[in-house]
């Protein structure tokens, strides 16, 4: 990327620059400065639209870190989840122990991380030129976060099993979040690159063919310059 941000202010761009001030201060004739200001805004474009590129491209970038951040936040979450329901079904007695209903309602505050890295990547992903559809996996992830309540609730009634089952549920359904979130979003990258790259066919076409034109308009010239001989 830094090779590209260095070819948006080249060497040619600036030598035409100079060129310009010295046809000025010379006084040349206006064709030659308009051909020369031709030029530098044809070059100017050009490097609009790279960084333009660049831009998008670093906000697709920003957008994976995003979700990357989001699947281990996730998956952090999930095998601590699995712990605590392991640390509670070994728990002696009818009471839900002090230290696990502490350790859950941690689990229920980390659940606000999650939602904050939710609302992250869908505003990152809506400063895409084409948003991507990253829709995926939401549905399980409020699942997730209401069973993962209601086995808070369970535990203040000390009813073991069905905080056991919550729990179980929470993670069951934060995973199931994450592998779609996973596949949704390679989904749309694939997506992406296929109409790139029907982009990119449509533009060489284009390209082939103008050239194909100027090459037929060449011969014609050629031929016409031959009859108009002596």
């Amino acid at each position: 990327m830094n090779k590209r941000m260095k070819q948006l202010t080249s060497p040619e761009m600036q030598k035409l620059i100079d060129e310009i001030n010295r046809l000025m201060e010379q006084k040349a004739n206006k064709e030659q400065l308009q051909e020369k200001m031709q030029k530098l805004n044809e070059m100017s474009q050009e490097s609009s639209k790279e960084l333009e590129k660049l831009m998008e491209q670093l906000k697709q970038l920003e957008l994976e870190e995003a979700l990357e951040n989001q699947l281990d936040r996730m998956q952090e979450w999930t095998e601590k989840e699995e712990s605590l329901q392991k640390a509670l079904e070994q728990e002696k007695g009818k009471e839900v122990s002090e230290s696990v209903q502490q350790q859950q309602e941690a689990q229920n505050e980390a659940l606000k991380d999650i939602e904050k890295g939710s609302q992250d990547i869908e505003q990152k992903n809506q400063a895409l030129e084409k948003p991507m559809d990253l829709k995926a996996g939401e549905t399980e992830r409020k699942e997730a976060e209401d069973a993962a309540k209601k086995a808070s609730q369970e535990m203040k009634n000390n009813r073991k099993s069905g905080a056991t089952e919550q729990m179980k549920k929470s993670a069951q359904k934060m995973k199931e979040a994450m592998q779609k979130m996973q596949e949704g979003f390679e989904q749309e990258q694939k997506k992406r690159m296929a109409e790139d790259y029907q982009a990119l066919r449509a533009l060489l076409e284009n390209l082939i063919d103008a050239s194909s034109r100027q090459e037929c308009r060449n011969r014609c010239n050629s031929n016409k310059r031959r009859r108009m001989r002596p």
